[in-house]
């Protein structure tokens, strides 16, 4: 047989192998629906035998879930996911996404349990799950003061398929038409934007006044100036506790210490920017004592806070000054463990 027509049979032969594969792949209507069948087709675990090379040619940068399939070689998006958390998640987070890889011991705070599928940082009100935009925020900038980094230079289809890949994990992800019905904290304009110093100030008065945040957070101010902001507020002025310059140890839903940050000491974990500042305020924080705010107070207060707590957070220094602050409570950083439940007695 000669070279050419070798050659001819073989071309044949790929069309129809072709061709079989088309007529009889799964039809989607979007990528989304694609995720989820292959999802439910392929073991969660089975990933670690996977190759990890070449992950950023799995899928056309630039593919929305949304966007209608338009051929078949991009129909596995969770391929490129599930590669993509073997890389760089799993090493943390762990093999079934349960918070326990091989780092997770030293680190404090301890990685994100995705199984238990408690998110912190969403747009939603807590304990409402994140949106695939929260989720894509926080690999892409990571989570400042926490073993969490960004990793905005991987494309963002990448990024995109681990957020994807990331919500196999729990049970708790609803269907699209589920997640309509909780919707994302109302977009507001900021009232503040042409003026940010009287936003400043009406942020101060909110934040020691009315939403009284120095109840877990420091005071900035002393008893008497925070007495004359409710006054003026027409509130009855309040004691401060005896350690208002320290924020209050609280416990997370899974017992762990956490310690509410000091916006002129600690790094804001999701960034201090004031839009960002917006949403984390109105939406609370899930698993923590921070509630949601955006249904107890207007939206121009809650932008006023943001306003408040950034001109706080750009004041950090870069090094402390031992003599300016108390020493915190001990945490135990290596091993968290569930609290005791406290003696109502004080004991």
């Amino acid at each position: 047989m000669n070279l050419k027509l070798r050659t001819f049979i073989s071309l044949i032969y790929v069309a129809v192998l072709g061709a079989t594969a088309l007529m009889l792949a799964p039809k989607f209507t979007t990528l989304a629906q694609a995720q989820q069948a292959s999802a439910d087709a392929v073991d969660p675990t089975g990933f670690i035998q996977e190759e990890t090379s070449d992950v950023s040619a799995e899928v056309p940068v630039g593919v929305s879930p949304d966007e209608p399939v338009e051929s078949a070689e991009w129909v596995d998006p969770f391929r490129r996911g599930r590669r993509v958390y073997s890389r760089y998640c799993m090493g943390c987070h762990g093999v079934q996404g349960d918070g326990k890889g091989e780092a997770a011991a030293m680190l404090y705070p301890p990685p994100r349990d995705f199984v238990e599928g408690a998110f912190k940082f969403s747009s939603r009100r807590t304990p409402g799950l994140p949106t695939d935009d929260d989720l894509f925020q926080v690999v892409s900038e990571g989570l400042a003061g926490t073993s969490m980094t960004g990793f905005v230079r991987l494309p963002d289809a990448d990024r995109r398929a681990v957020v994807a890949y990331i919500k196999t994990f729990s049970e708790r992800w609803p269907s699209a038409e589920a997640e309509a019905y909780d919707p994302p904290i109302p977009a507001t304009d900021d009232p503040w934007a042409g003026d940010p110093e009287a936003g400043i100030r009406a942020g101060e008065r909110i934040y020691h006044a009315e939403a009284l945040c120095m109840t877990c957070h420091p005071s900035y101010h002393d008893e008497a100036a925070i007495g004359r902001m409710a006054i003026d507020m027409g509130y009855e002025p309040l004691p401060l506790r005896a350690d208002w310059r320290l924020s209050v140890a609280k416990k997370n839903a899974n017992g762990t210490l956490t310690i509410p940050p000091d916006f002129m000491r600690d790094r804001i974990k999701t960034g201090g920017d004031i839009k960002n500042l917006y949403r984390v305020i109105g939406a609370g924080i899930t698993t923590t004592a921070m509630p949601t705010w955006v249904d107890s107070i207007e939206p121009e207060k809650l932008w006023g806070l943001a306003h408040y707590i950034n001109y706080l957070s750009v004041r950090r220094t870069a090094r402390l000054d031992p003599d300016s602050y108390r020493t915190r409570p001990p945490v135990d950083r290596l091993h968290p463990a569930p609290l005791e439940a406290e003696d109502e007695t004080g004991g």
